[in-house]
Order: structure tokens, then sequence, then C-alpha cells
């Protein structure tokens, strides 16, 4: 008789999986391989794990598009900054017809470039259009309205693209 019992393999928590996949996935240096099938889960516990894994990375995601956009606001005050100190150190040397200002720590000097104004570009773009330039591109929202509508359009063709989605 035997007096082995055998029991059912522990279950583990979708915590303890999601954690062991977000290890797996930074080991490989954020790429997504073939080590986290490594971590035998059925299907059942990969789509959970999956979906645990992608609602953090997507809050992350938006987390570091909001610090972006943070730092891009901030470098652009910084940026109008420079530029109105410019503008009034340039207005003062030309005030005082200073040319150039030798300091300890640096020199400024006045310099003269030239570019191209335009008052209206609407109306100078109908009165000179072999001055203006254009971007080509396909309007493919057109292009689907045309196929979809029975027109053969050789090089272009309506792909389906299949995605996960969550509810």
């Amino acid at each position: 008789m035997n007096t082995e019992t055998t029991e059912a393999p522990k279950r583990r928590s979708l915590f303890e999986i999601t954690q062991q996949l977000i290890a797996a996935i930074e080991e490989s240096g954020g790429e997504i391989t073939d080590a986290i099938d490594a971590l035998g889960l059925d299907l059942r516990d990969k789509t959970e794990a999956y979906r645990a894994v992608i609602l953090q990375y997507e809050a992350e995601c938006r987390a570091c598009k909001e610090t972006a956009e943070w730092y891009a606001k901030r470098g652009a005050a910084k940026c109008k900054n420079a530029e109105r100190l410019r503008e009034r150190l340039l207005d003062s040397m030309r005030t005082l017809g200073q040319a150039s200002i030798q300091t300890a720590t640096c020199k400024a000097y006045l310099s003269k470039s030239e570019r191209v104004d335009i008052a209206d570009e609407a109306a100078f773009c109908a009165t000179w259009p072999q001055y203006v330039s254009r971007t080509v591109k396909p309007d493919r929202k057109a292009i689907k309205l045309a196929i979809e509508s029975g027109t053969e359009l050789e090089g272009a063709s309506i792909v389906e693209s299949f995605s996960v989605q969550f509810r």
C-alpha cells in the first residue's frame, strides 16, 4: 500500500505570476521574448497575467507621457525666458549703439542675418504658385471609401488587423 499522498500543485497568485512575467521581460532588456513561455502558464492564467501587465504598462506609459508633457512645457517656458532675455540685451545694445560688449566671462556682439517674411501666406501662394512647395501623400480615408464602393485601385488594398481588447 502506498502511503505517500500527492498534493495538487499549489496555484500561484496573479500577483506572483505578474511579478514573474515582469521580471522575465526586464531580464531580457525590456524585450518580449520566448522566456516568458518558460513560466508554464495555461492560457487562462496567461490571459489574466498579460491583462494585468498590460494595464500596468499602459498606466506607466500614460505617466511617462504626462511627465514628458510637463517637462516639455517647462522647457518651452525656459526657452521663452532665454529668448526674452536675448531680446532685451539686443534692444539695450542697439539703443546704446554697442556692436559688442566684452565681459569677464563672455563677449556679446550683434550679428546680422536675413530671412524671407511673408505678410499673407494664402494671398502669396495664390499669386505666386511657382514658389509654393506641396507635400503629396495618399488620402487613406478617400482610398478606403473608393475601394469599399467597388473601385479597384492598383497598389492599394484594405487589410484587416486584429488586436486584443479587455473589458
